[in-house]
């Protein structure tokens, strides 16, 4: 396996082309796909081959497994064909003018080790910055999943994703989800517009 040559060919996806060009980008940027791969983020698969058209369809291959594996791409949105979500190219923070939904209820994710638990089963923000990190990638699977969920629900509004933060609708259900590097741990915010089906969700 040359990890070398794998990283290589990995920044042909995970890249900005404003900043790092390649000589395809002259005929595919007007494309929609290569637009929604570095506005949206969104990869389909209609493109891997235009982004690697030296290379036969097993190696193509064999390079987003290694992404799916090392979380630079995650499955997502069913709506959108089957393409991947690549974390890496999402936009940093929201458009300020925009504000966050209000929430009423609050959740905190985080992993940790159980023979860590304090024998009061108590746990405390002193506790989650010291014990609990976050794992690689669980952030980007995790925003996939709910926006898959998303696209089964019946509100049409459009997920809002960034690499620290999103806000996705699930039905009548408003839920933010934020890093919080402080405590460790990642926060999920729930705000439910008539009050039903919260705690179903």
């Amino acid at each position: 396996l040359d990890c070398g040559w794998l990283l290589q060919e990995i920044t042909v996806v995970v890249r900005r082309p404003d900043l790092h060009p390649l000589p395809l980008d002259e005929h595919l940027s007007e494309t929609p796909n290569f637009t929604e791969l570095y506005q949206h983020a969104l990869l389909h698969p209609a493109l891997v081959p235009k982004l690697y058209p030296d290379l036969p369809e097993a190696e193509q291959l064999r390079i987003l497994n290694v992404m799916l594996l090392a979380g630079f791409a995650v499955p997502v949105l069913a709506a959108h064909h089957g393409a991947f979500l690549i974390p890496a190219l999402l936009p940093v923070t929201f458009n300020a003018a925009k504000p966050l939904p209000k929430t009423q209820h609050r959740v905190l994710l985080a992993v940790h080790s159980p023979d860590a638990l304090p024998q009061d089963d108590c746990i405390t923000a002193t506790y989650l910055s010291q014990h609990c990190r976050q794992p690689v990638g669980l952030f980007a699977r995790l925003v996939a999943k709910l926006a898959q969920l998303s696209q089964l629900s019946q509100d049409t509004t459009e997920p809002r994703l960034s690499q620290h933060t999103a806000v996705i609708h699930l039905g009548n259900i408003a839920v933010v989800l934020a890093k919080n590097r402080e405590l460790g741990c990642i926060e999920l915010r729930f705000q439910s517009n008539d009050g039903r089906g919260l705690v179903g969700q």
